[in-house]
């Protein structure tokens, strides 16, 4: 969900939440600098584009998101559903097929394929409408490091902490792939957030490219 924090005057910088990246740890981490949502359009996972026909074009207000290892995200959606009372996430479909043995190929194949928006792409998030990337793009392995840089730029805090909600329990997201084919579906879903971050397949540490 996309939250404002108030910085002076007219000033706001803009969280664009993209689902499972990390976004409600950062929430439950910002208690202390009064994240809000000054309208209830906010509520819900919406791109940046989205965000600011709600807000306005304004040129005080400064946004970021937080990206993720593509084939790492697909898991852990995997999982949250799985794991969370399917009225935190409202797919019951899924919730209950995944907990019948529906695999995690089959459902990599429902969200790439599904008419339904459940799970979009990460860079329908990130671009206006001319394709360009007006905001900061963090990235989820070094969140910490990145936010607290961030934050210093705007003079918010000088240290930063993030703690983790809403994680899922799993063994590391490779051993989910067992093929080559599955792993290129998803990089071709994510291929805008790839080339973007430069993101790699990885085996528990070991990059199968470079």
């Amino acid at each position: 969900m996309s939250f404002c924090i108030d910085i002076e005057g007219d000033k706001k910088l803009v969280f664009v939440h993209i689902p499972k990246n990390g976004g409600t740890s950062l929430i439950a981490s910002l208690v202390h600098l009064g994240p809000n949502r000054p309208l209830r359009s906010l509520y819900g996972h919406l791109t940046f584009l989205e965000t600011q026909k709600i807000l306005g074009n304004n040129p005080s207000h400064f946004y970021f998101c937080i990206s993720r290892n593509p084939w790492s995200r697909m898991v852990s959606y995997y999982h949250y559903i799985s794991q969370t009372p399917h009225e935190h996430h409202g797919i019951s479909d899924l919730h209950e097929k995944i907990n019948s043995g529906m695999t995690f190929e089959e459902f990599v194949n429902v969200l790439i394929n599904n008419e339904r928006v459940i799970f979009r792409p990460q860079y329908e998030y990130i671009i206006d409408e001319n394709k360009d990337i007006p905001l900061e793009v963090l990235k989820l392995d070094s969140i910490e490091d990145s936010l607290s840089d961030f934050f210093i730029k705007h003079n918010l805090v000088k240290d930063f902490k993030v703690s983790k909600v809403n994680t899922t329990k799993h063994s590391h997201y490779s051993h989910f792939y067992d093929s080559s084919e599955l792993i290129e579906k998803v990089a071709r879903f994510e291929s805008g957030i790839i080339d973007y971050h430069n993101y790699v397949f990885e085996k528990e540490g070991v990059p199968l490219t470079s």
